[in-house]
């Protein structure tokens, strides 16, 4: 054979040039069928933000909802472009909310529809929360003020001033008497309701002070202290006598950022949410901790449930579920989010029980329903006993179908529809 090839040296040559070519098409082939690797520097594939390094890919907008995912009743566009608070009112008739572009809004719940805008900061607004009677609106913002608004009269009432810096939180004392606020200064404040007199200011903490909560009994006062810009770093969940500002212990293990406390209704357990998606249960009485849950995204907010062991969850981008601590089992998954990148910044149930709302920096707020379990184990939706006035829940099915705003296409804060 060799010899042959060598003696028709013409031919071997053209034999060469065949097998050359026809590897090169089985690499190219090859290649074609292979999926695309992104490359270093690649304009084509953005890089990851930092909420996104070491993070899951988030969902993508199109998805469609698992089976057995609860979608959204209702959806209004609040504030533009991020809403921080909505909250319900006692008699689950109204809903008040405050944004970025530093408006306090009033809702009417029985329509759907924008009734009032109260008035606003000088800037974004951060917090709000409302008094245990329903009566005044507590709110905080980069303003560097603590606003109390009159809900009886919707108006404003006072401006607390003392804040060197942005107030992150600012939330009311369960018996009403007391406002705690705190923000970029590093120190939380004690205000008294009736008079608007500072009754007292922390020793300067080492990290921004962001979220402050009472104890259901008034005794106790949580706050987290942490660097929002440089959410991998740790932050510090505190306890403090709310009576005498004595700092009574410190709730370690918080690796990242802490974006949100709460306590327990009958105040035997705290919860936190972290940046890297933890959420951690304390008990309240012995200061140890009693489980922790890495669910892989930041965990921005939480709101107990009455039973004492139920929680909803939100999360960036976009997640809001219910998760049962003792049994650490999901119970639902809320979906049909528009804006999958979206960090839910607040979530609340009505006062009965029937409706959760969230609210999110992409300015939407979301209405719910809340799922209850019947005695056949099966999945039910809330329903008012016979006799009783329409539920909250009941109240936003019956609002007329209208065109959803599109995020990019937001109006303008304040609006009033027609």
């Amino acid at each position: 054979m060799f010899e042959f090839l060598k003696s028709n040296w013409r031919l071997a040559g053209i034999l060469a040039l065949v097998v050359a070519a026809t590897m090169v098409g089985s690499r190219e082939r090859s290649a074609a069928q292979a999926p695309a690797k992104n490359k270093r520097g690649d304009s084509k594939t953005p890089p990851k933000t930092d909420a996104e390094v070491g993070q899951p890919p988030a969902p993508p907008p199109a998805a469609r909802p698992a089976p057995g995912m609860l979608r959204p009743l209702a959806s209004i566009p609040a504030h533009a472009p991020a809403t921080s608070f909505a909250l319900v009112s006692s008699d689950g008739r109204r809903m008040f909310t405050g944004g970025s572009d530093g408006f306090v809004q009033v809702w009417n719940l029985e329509t759907g529809e924008l009734q009032e805008t109260l008035g606003s900061h000088d800037a974004a607004i951060t917090s709000g929360a409302l008094s245990r009677d329903g009566k005044l609106l507590v709110t905080g913002g980069h303003d560097r003020t603590v606003r109390l608004w009159n809900l009886e009269m919707l108006e404003p009432e006072a401006t607390l001033i003392g804040h060197t810096d942005s107030v992150m939180a600012a939330v009311f004392s369960p018996d009403g008497k007391t406002i705690a606020s705190s923000g970029n200064d590093r120190v939380f404040r004690l205000w008294k309701r009736e008079t608007r007199e500072l009754t007292f200011t922390s020793p300067q903490q080492d990290l921004t002070v962001t979220r402050v909560a009472f104890s259901p009994d008034g005794k106790l006062l949580a706050t987290g202290a942490g660097k929002i810009m440089e959410w991998r770093l740790p932050s510090e969940v505190k306890l403090w006598n709310v009576e005498s500002g004595e700092e009574l212990a410190e709730l370690p293990g918080h690796a990242t950022n802490i974006n949100t406390i709460v306590f327990s209704p009958d105040g035997k357990r705290i919860a936190t949410g972290t940046a890297e998606g933890i959420l951690h249960v304390w008990d309240a009485a012995t200061r140890t901790e009693t489980s922790a849950t890495n669910f892989r995204t930041g965990v921005r907010t939480i709101a107990f449930f009455p039973d004492n062991q139920t929680v909803a969850v939100g999360q960036w981008p976009g997640r809001i579920f219910l998760w049962k601590i003792d049994t650490k089992q999901r119970e639902a998954t809320f979906s049909g989010y528009e804006n999958p990148k979206a960090m839910v910044d607040m979530l609340v149930l009505s006062p009965d029980g029937s409706l959760l709302v969230s609210a999110a920096d992409d300015g939407v707020v979301n209405f719910w329903p809340v799922p209850i379990n019947s005695e056949d184990g099966k999945r039910q939706f809330w329903k008012p006993p016979a006799g009783k006035k329409p539920a909250t829940v009941e109240l936003v099915r019956r609002w007329k179908p209208a065109a959803r705003e599109t995020d990019s296409n937001a109006a303008d804060s304040p609006r009033k529809k027609e």
